[in-house]
């Protein structure tokens, strides 16, 4: 009897989450402040989602889901990757002696 109470429990919490809820989005801005083009892969939870060309002055702009994790792989940066990326944030890119670096803004 306790065994069905148990489960009558479990079943009428899972029926009070929304089925089709989905995780929030937040957006991850990174400017270009460095004198050449940052071309950059990002990364979601380790696999390659697109690759993104940032021109010097520009800024690139995406939303993600909060339980993500985002890490950008560019050409020309001393560390093998950016990340992870706080959701949420502003990132800089800038060159120090022909390697890219990143900040927060």
């Amino acid at each position: 009897m306790s065994r069905f109470i148990g489960l009558s429990a479990l079943l009428l919490a899972l029926a009070a989450v929304p089925a089709g809820a989905e995780p929030q989005k937040l957006p991850v801005t990174v400017t270009n402040a460095s004198e050449r083009l940052a071309d950059c892969a990002v990364l979601i939870d380790g696999r390659i989602k697109y690759y993104v060309k940032i021109k010097p002055g520009d800024a690139w702009t995406d939303s993600f889901q909060t339980i993500r994790e985002l890490k950008l792989v560019c050409e020309r940066s001393r560390e093998y990757f950016f990340g992870p990326l706080k959701l949420g944030g502003a990132y800089r890119i800038f060159e120090v002696k022909r390697w890219l670096e990143i900040e927060p803004a």
